[in-house]
């Protein structure tokens, strides 16, 4: 959401933002499942499955998927996120150095 804010301290506050973002979530499950489900079936003839039992499996990997999948990557954005703001901060404290030491090389003794 922000470059460098953490979502954990400041809370986003756009509401359409956020129901936008959970409708994408949803229709990507909705058609993952579909997809999966489509692959099973024309994989049915490979596997031992009798009756409706490979949607069941095919359901539950995706359902595990889905259910981990954002909590990994909001994990990986705020580690991101955190690197960044390390480098940011670095970069500032670097150019700060290089200003100060220019104006001080030019002003009057």
């Amino acid at each position: 959401m922000y470059r460098r804010i953490s979502l954990f301290k400041q809370r986003p506050k756009n509401v359409p933002w956020i129901w936008c973002a959970i409708a994408a979530i949803l229709l990507q499950l909705a058609y993952s499942e579909i997809m999966i489900s489509v692959h099973f079936a024309e994989e049915k003839s490979r596997f031992t499955f009798t009756g409706f039992q490979w949607i069941v499996t095919a359901g539950v990997y995706s359902w595990i998927v889905f259910i981990v999948s954002p909590f990994l990557i909001i994990l990986v954005s705020e580690v991101i996120k955190h690197y960044d703001y390390i480098h940011h901060q670095k970069n500032m404290r670097r150019l700060r150095i290089m200003f100060e030491t220019k104006l001080g090389m030019w002003s009057p003794k």
